[in-house]
């Protein structure tokens, strides 16, 4: 009897694989991609938050060295989205919620003023902790309930702080990604995260796949120029523009309860110069929009420039513009790619035995 009540259990724990093996094959069926002939796709708008520059259902990446307003730019911009207001370039923001994620201000001294001092509708804001949204997707869940419906923006500040122990892993990074990125997918929810830049560098820090996973991109910076404004300017665009800057200033203010905080005033016509290769200035090219204006110039548009002028009366020795361009705070690396940019003819001086004995001309 106990042999034939064994068989029993063992038909059936075979027939049920076979049942969860069907029933996965027929999974696999519906979800395996097909191809689809382009006349019978439904072409349809990018979904944008702040049209031009962050996409919902995706990640949008802000960096910049500490003090330039990071946190205070998000705090801008999650109130303007709360209020349906105008963002900085006259594109006006459909009215939504937001989740407000900050892992390294205090939420009732620091975050909620700015958040105040930007004009935000606290009704539609949920304010959250630092956690690891890579183990614990069900925390933005349960913050969509308590909203009563999918924010139209998430922040997450700084970004790398809700996704675990650090990792510098491309696959471990793009694997603790998947689960946040598919929920702003899913419920069609911008995700904006501030970031650190490496040192002395214009881009993210950390893995490379943060910034492969962002679709946008932006850096801060404080201008050259004019010390007490600053720059925010995209790094990275797949589908916006990327031809563009915006000034700002960082302002302290009192709130009405006696708090002090900051907010973020955008700058209008002639806020801050922009530099073209022959480094003058030209003004900016309209108040508030994103007009075409050429980017502050890179350490080689300068040497360029500069290397440009001085041959402009005709040739010279290598020695003494290697010379010269140290004086001015140039490398010998950045000077030989101003040369490679140029064009600029190197010739050796005949009968001469010197290392560097050439000339350098550039043909006008």
């Amino acid at each position: 009897e106990g042999a034939r009540v064994e068989l029993f259990h063992l038909i059936k724990d075979r027939l049920n694989v076979l049942t969860d093996f069907h029933g996965l094959e027929h999974q696999a069926a519906q979800h395996e991609p097909t191809f689809i002939k382009a006349s019978d796709v439904q072409a349809k708008p990018l979904p944008w938050l702040w049209r031009g520059a962050v996409l919902r259902g995706a990640l949008s990446l802000l960096a910049g060295p500490g003090g330039v307003g990071k946190s205070t730019i998000a705090a801008s911009i999650a109130a303007t989205v709360t209020t349906g207001g105008t963002f900085p370039n006259g594109e006006q923001a459909e009215a939504g919620s937001v989740i407000f994620c900050e892992g390294e201000d205090d939420p009732e001294s620091v975050t909620l003023p700015r958040l105040q001092a930007a004009g935000a509708d606290l009704s539609r804001l949920i304010i959250g902790p630092v956690c690891d949204l890579s183990q614990d997707i069900d925390r933005l869940e349960k913050a969509v309930k308590a909203l009563g419906a999918p924010p139209a923006l998430l922040v997450l500040s700084p970004v790398r702080s809700f996704f675990g122990k650090e990792t510098y892993l491309d696959t471990e990074v793009r694997a603790r990604l998947a689960p946040v990125l598919a929920w702003g997918e899913r419920h069609n929810v911008a995700i904006l995260g501030i970031t650190h830049p490496p040192r002395g560098k214009q881009d993210f820090a950390g893995a490379g796949a943060w910034k492969n996973a962002a679709r946008a991109g932006f850096f801060v910076e404080k201008d050259r120029r004019r010390p007490t404004k600053r720059i925010l300017s995209p790094l990275k665009a797949n589908s916006g523009r990327d031809d563009w800057q915006l000034a700002y200033a960082i302002e302290s203010v009192k709130l009405p309860s006696g708090i002090e905080t900051s907010r973020v005033i955008w700058q209008g016509k002639n806020a801050h110069e922009v530099y073209r290769g022959d480094l003058r200035p030209v003004p900016e090219l309209a108040k508030n929009t994103m007009e075409k204006v050429p980017r502050l110039p890179s350490r080689e548009t300068n040497a360029a420039a500069w290397l440009r002028t001085a041959l402009m009366q005709g040739p010279r020795t290598a020695t003494d513009l290697k010379a010269e361009a140290k004086a001015e705070g140039i490398s010998v690396g950045t000077l030989y790619r101003a040369v490679k940019q140029l064009g600029v003819c190197i010739e050796s001086i005949p009968n001469s035995s010197a290392r560097d004995a050439k000339t350098w001309r550039i043909d006008l």
